[in-house]
């Protein structure tokens, strides 16, 4: 039978004899990480990281422990915060409550059964903020996950862009050294949504590069906003549906992340879109560094080195039965007898694509055995490489 590991818990006192005397005492309960100052903590936090609890001295030279453990509340709110001091004066208290959203406070000396109690209630309530928080996540993206399977069965076309426009981002976000990209590389995933809305034949004009009507461009023009009001129903996707919305990249009202992840978005699509039409990867640069398109040098400069790498395309024949996610058709794939198109050329393979295609196969009902394919990860600009 495994037992259960130790909480960790970060002690922050500037007197070392504390906290390695309650090191001391409570190492069997814990597992303990000292720090002598409040500078040292987030080193600690930073690098050390996660902590269960925090438990902080309040009497600590330039910064007291409830400036410290508000700064802590900001940057790491699921860790439980303590104080503990020997300074027990109401005013102390009051002021450590509000200003540190704290946990418990604790009077010292501490009998070590009621710290060992509080630091474990702590501990629990951390456990049970993360239980919580990864419930939620898997909620989301179940309902993500979802939402593209669907598109891909309804417009694989969109699917297949979508999941495009996902790792151009991921790639250019790196290069432009952003933080975190799991909102960014969500909405990338999403933001073909609205195209579920729009007929088919409208699409197929539009992917062509034909003229549409002034009503059939209204209908593309709108689909982002029906995209971004889809998203914004599941919860914790608001960022997500805000970086999708028609003119985030240029509201000076959003938030700052949210405006840089938008312009690196419609940067990326506008740069799969030129692709799609047939420009090689230096043309689709070109175009987009065009001032009229409203881009940044240095978003242009990312996306367009991200593009020229992620298009390099390698045709390869693979059997049906050896066909994964991510691969792009480079053929339409047709039913025997009248030769009906089951998926069409350009499209990314999807979970229920592939199932799609097994079961035409079980079948007997497909045409061939083998299929033109673009490996996963490499170009995808397969109706302009096909037709070369």
């Amino acid at each position: 039978m495994n037992c259960p590991s130790k909480a960790r818990v970060l002690l922050v006192d500037d007197e070392p004899l504390v906290s390695s005397g309650l090191r001391r005492i409570h190492q069997q309960s814990f597992d303990f990480v000292c720090a002598s100052s409040p500078q040292e903590a987030f080193e600690r936090l930073e690098h050390h990281g996660p902590f269960a609890v925090v438990v902080s001295d309040y009497q600590m030279p330039a910064v007291n422990g409830a400036e410290f453990l508000s700064e802590v509340a900001e940057r790491y709110p699921d860790t439980s915060r303590v104080m503990l001091t020997g300074h027990g004066n109401l005013a102390t208290a009051v002021d450590a409550v509000n200003r540190g959203s704290i946990f418990r406070f604790l009077m010292k000396p501490c009998d070590p059964a009621l710290f060992r109690k509080v630091v474990s209630d702590g501990a629990e309530q951390f456990r049970l903020r993360r239980a919580e928080q990864d419930l939620l996540r898997e909620t989301v993206q179940g309902a993500v996950e979802v939402l593209v399977e669907v598109m891909a069965l309804n417009n694989p076309k969109a699917f297949g862009r979508s999941r495009r426009v996902q790792r151009l981002v991921a790639a250019a976000a790196k290069e432009l050294g952003l933080p975190s990209t799991w909102e960014l590389e969500t909405a990338a995933l999403l933001s073909q949504l609205g195209h579920v809305a729009i007929p088919d034949v409208i699409l197929e004009r539009a992917s062509m590069g034909q003229t549409l009507s002034e009503d059939q461009a209204r209908m593309l023009d709108e689909h982002p906003q029906l995209t971004s009001r889809l998203v914004g129903k599941i919860p914790r996707l608001q960022t997500v549906a805000a970086m999708i919305a028609p003119g985030a990249a240029d509201d000076g009202t959003a938030d700052v992340a949210v405006q840089v992840a938008a312009r690196l978005l419609r940067a990326a699509t506008d740069y799969e879109e030129l692709i799609a039409l047939g420009a090689e990867p230096q043309q689709a640069q070109a175009a987009l560094a065009d001032p009229t398109r409203g881009h940044d040098a240095r978003t242009v400069h990312a996306v367009a080195s991200a593009g020229a790498e992620l298009h390099r395309s390698t045709l390869q024949a693979v059997p049906v039965a050896k066909l994964q996610p991510g691969m792009i058709l480079a053929e339409d794939l047709r039913a025997m007898g009248g030769g009906q198109v089951i998926l069409k050329r350009g499209v990314e393979l999807s979970e229920s694509s592939l199932q799609r295609l097994r079961n035409y196969s079980a079948a007997e009902l497909l045409q061939t055995d083998s299929v033109r394919v673009f490996l996963h990860g490499q170009a995808v600009a397969a109706d302009a490489a096909v037709a070369a």
